[in-house]
């Protein structure tokens, strides 16, 4: 929506994703922080 420059509160668009179902972009890999031998 900032995209489209329009002014949209958080909180608002966390609902709308909500309701359409929709989950964010995760962006690389996880760090792993223990090797399990």
């Amino acid at each position: 929506m900032h995209r489209e420059h329009q002014v949209v509160a958080r909180c608002t668009v966390e609902r709308l994703i909500r309701e359409m179902g929709l989950c964010g972009v995760t962006r690389g890999k996880p760090v792993k922080t223990t090797k399990a031998d």
